[in-house]
């Protein structure tokens, strides 16, 4: 009877150090993510993207095929003011850019691109609210935890948040970069762009509010759905959104609930035809634009 007690005991113990070990080296959260890419895999990889969303790709076949027009990247901000005047002669409900426009290019292309996106009314920049590290020799970061400038913070921050999200002070946020001035001030909004990627490197998830010196601010695939009127409620293990705005009435309220698989950014999933041929693009688009891009005096051939 002793020895079987004493086998029961040495078999509890070991079960216990095994499963102290696996959680303290994170291989349950391993497996769960294992798990979480199959169910998605399994659930998601036949879902048909909505319609009325629509994805204008920058990658390196565009920056190569544009490049004896617009020159080496960065484009010309003038590019984006195009390109917003055209979403909007195709009644475009939103425009999201998931680029940080966070230095200036120069006075006319920027003056371009803050007036098209006034004129738009419905363009949410980007922006990036982080945790640094203080570096004790202060050669860099001696600038962090600076304040928020007031009138952004006024214009571009949640005002109807319930609840307070408690974060470690090794996770709190201590720095940002906004959209240049100008930019930010024409912007229906400025959402944050920013994924921590999981222990195997994967990015499958991201908090959807930021919080910076005690105001919050919504990531980019939730701006387009809240505004001053959306209550939110910041509970112990969930956030809630109470009401979500109307603004983009042809978009579903059910599609804030974002859910980022892997990998991020797939292949090209909806375009079901042929990109046209650049010989014919440059004829009818490009050439065109090239030509107002100079006659406003915004945009010089590049030198050779």
């Amino acid at each position: 009877m002793k020895n079987k007690i004493v086998i029961a005991l040495v078999i509890a113990v070991l079960v216990a150090a095994f499963t102290i070990t696996t959680y303290q080296f994170d291989y349950f959260d391993r497996a769960e993510a294992l798990v979480y890419d199959v169910k998605a895999k399994f659930y998601r990889s036949r879902k048909v993207p909505p319609k009325n969303i629509k994805v204008v790709l920058i990658d390196d076949a565009s920056i190569t095929a544009l490049e004896h027009v617009a020159g080496r990247w960065p484009w010309p901000r003038a590019i984006y003011s195009d390109l917003l005047e055209f979403l909007s002669l195709g009644g475009a409900r939103a425009v999201l850019f998931d680029i940080l426009f966070t230095e200036r290019y120069d006075e006319a292309n920027d003056q371009a691109f803050a007036d098209a996106t006034r004129n738009a009314q419905n363009v949410v920049h980007s922006m990036v609210i982080k945790h640094e590290q203080p570096d004790k020799e202060k050669k860099y970061n001696i600038q962090l935890s600076r304040a928020m400038p007031e009138d952004f913070r006024r214009k571009h921050s949640l005002h109807n948040v319930l609840g307070v999200m408690t974060l470690p002070l090794s996770e709190q946020n201590n720095d940002y970069s906004l959209p240049i001035a100008g930019l930010r001030d024409a912007s229906r909004s400025v959402a944050v762009v920013e994924f921590t990627p999981d222990l195997d490197g994967v990015l499958r998830r991201t908090r959807p509010l930021r919080e910076y010196q005690n105001a919050y601010y919504p990531v980019l695939g939730l701006a387009p759905f809240i505004d001053d009127t959306s209550k939110i409620i910041i509970g112990e293990k969930a956030i809630q959104i109470a009401q979500v705005t109307n603004w983009m009435k042809d978009v579903r309220s059910e599609l804030a609930q974002i859910i980022y698989e892997k990998p991020i950014y797939p292949k090209n999933r909806y375009m079901k035809k042929l990109p046209p041929k650049h010989a014919d693009y440059k004829r009818d688009v490009i050439d065109k634009q090239v030509a107002l891009m100079q006659k406003r005096k915004i945009w010089k051939k590049p030198s050779a």
